[in-house]
C-alpha cells in the first residue's frame, strides 16, 4: 500500500479537485432530471394515445383492419406490452442501472410500434387523416424522447467508465 503522507494537496488543489467533482455531480443530476421528464412525457402522451383508443376506437386505424373483438384484444395486448416495459425502465432509471439497454429496448419498441401503425394505416382507409397524422405524431415524439434518453444514458455510461 502506497505512503499518502507524502502526497499532500494544498487547499487550492483540494478546492479544485472538489470543484470539479461537484460540477461533475450537477451535471450528472442535470442529465438525470432530463432522463425523467422525458420519461414522464412519454408516459402521459402513450396514456393519452391509450385513452383514446379506448374511448375513440374508430379513429384508429386498427380498428379498420379488425373487428370489434379483435381491436380490444390487439389493444389489451398493446397495453400488457407496455405496462411492463415502463415498471422496468422505471426501476432501471431509479436504481440506475442497465440504462442503456432498458433506453435502446423502449426506443426499439416504439420504432416497431410505429411500424406496425403505418402497416394498419395502408391496411386500411381511415376517413380521418388528420387524427391519424396527430397520432403518427405523437408515436414518433415518443420514439425521439427513447431516443434522446437512450443517448443521455450512453453519455453517462461512457463517463462513467473514463
Amino acid at each position: 500500500m502506497a505512503d499518502t503522507r507524502d502526497t499532500l494537496l494544498t487547499g487550492e488543489e483540494f478546492e479544485a479537485l472538489n470543484a470539479l467533482g461537484a460540477s461533475e455531480r450537477v451535471g450528472r443530476r442535470k442529465i438525470y432530471f432530463w432522463m425523467w421528464a422525458r420519461l414522464y412525457l412519454l408516459v402521459v402522451l402513450l396514456t393519452f394515445r391509450a385513452l383514446l383508443a379506448i374511448f375513440f376506437p374508430e379513429q384508429f386505424a386498427i380498428s379498420y383492419a379488425f373487428d370489434q373483438e379483435h381491436y380490444y384484444s390487439v389493444a389489451l395486448f398493446r397495453l400488457c406490452l407496455f405496462s411492463p416495459m415502463v415498471a422496468a425502465y422505471l426501476y432501471c432509471l431509479n436504481k440506475r442501472i442497465f440504462l442503456s439497454e432498458a433506453s435502446l429496448i423502449a426506443a426499439v419498441a416504439l420504432g416497431a410500434w410505429i411500424w406496425l401503425d403505418l402497416e394498419m394505416i395502408s391496411l386500411s382507409s381511415p376517413p380521418n387523416w388528420i387524427l391519424v397524422a396527430f397520432q403518427m405524431s405523437m408515436r414518433i415524439a415518443c420514439l425521439c424522447l427513447a431516443i434522446l434518453n437512450y443517448l443521455d444514458a450512453r453519455s453517462l455510461a461512457k463517463n462513467r467508465n473514463l
